[in-house]
């Protein structure tokens, strides 16, 4: 048997996860946790918010981030739905946390690379999820040569405004002496 690791709880709690799970024929539902949690006795009741305008104002903000996912753009030659806002991983954190519409994201460089970065972020997460299926081995491949060549473009892209920056910083010079 393998070593159990527990993240960001300690063992009782897993073991009452367990125990819920076990006298329910075997399946965990978020609404039996929560309603064995409403014990204050419970190892998982420190685990939840229990201050109802707290928890409310937490729950409003989670629907109000379902209904901005919710919308999406149908683009001429696309065959999937493209989400009409994406909330990128750089601007957590900051002023700029919350969702941006795509058509800024596309028409800006700095913007599409940190997508495209968030994205191989999301294809590293889904096999470190899933690297147990190995008939999934050649998705895996497949998105590590991708993540490859882009790596390779953002690099020479980078290099280019390396470059481009001196060019500028060398001609302004030039320009101030001649002055």
């Amino acid at each position: 048997m393998t070593e159990l690791k527990i993240k960001g709880g300690p063992k009782g709690a897993y073991a009452e996860l367990e125990r819920i799970r076990q006298e329910r024929s075997g399946i965990l539902k978020p609404d039996h946790v929560v309603a064995e949690a409403t014990d204050p006795g419970n190892p998982l009741h420190d685990k939840f918010e229990w201050d109802d305008a707290v928890a409310g104002h937490k729950y409003r903000l989670d629907q109000a981030r379902k209904l901005i996912k919710a919308f999406v753009v149908l683009y001429p030659g696309v065959d999937q739905p493209v989400p009409c806002y994406v909330n990128l991983r750089k601007d957590r954190g900051t002023d700029e946390q919350g969702y941006r519409k795509i058509e800024d994201v596309f028409s800006n460089e700095f913007l599409l690379e940190s997508l495209m970065e968030d994205a191989m972020n999301d294809l590293r997460s889904f096999e470190k999820k899933y690297e147990m299926l190995k008939a999934l081995a050649p998705v895996f491949e497949a998105a590590r040569s991708v993540e490859r060549e882009i790596s390779r473009r953002t690099a020479k892209k980078k290099a280019s405004r390396r470059t481009a920056k001196k060019t500028t910083k060398k001609s302004g010079r030039r320009k101030a002496k001649r002055s």
